[in-house]
């Protein structure tokens, strides 16, 4: 952050906006610089929203994340019972 410019700017909007514009800048060049660790954190948020949203991850995302037959089952169990309540009363069927 440049001190010096900031310190100019007396309007609190623009010290706001400076601000604004600084941490995206810092969170940018931290995911630069730590991008396995964004990756790993992405992939695991995005198996945790599928199964809580009862929904399926795009073939994209399937593909980019490597997901395995094990991961996707949680989604597919969550996403069936969701739709079909009655389903969780069968004894026998493995979902």
């Amino acid at each position: 952050m440049d001190k010096e410019y900031f310190q100019t700017l007396t309007c609190p909007e623009e010290k706001a906006m400076y601000m604004r514009e600084f941490t995206k800048q810092r969170k940018k060049m931290w995911d630069d610089a730590n991008g396995e660790k964004v990756f790993i954190y992405r992939r695991k948020n995005t198996l945790k929203r599928c199964i809580k949203l009862c929904c399926v991850p795009t073939p994209a995302s399937i593909k980019k994340y490597g997901f395995t037959e094990e991961e996707m089952r949680p989604i597919f169990r969550s996403s069936w019972i969701n739709r079909f309540p009655e389903a969780n009363d069968i004894q026998g069927i493995e979902v």
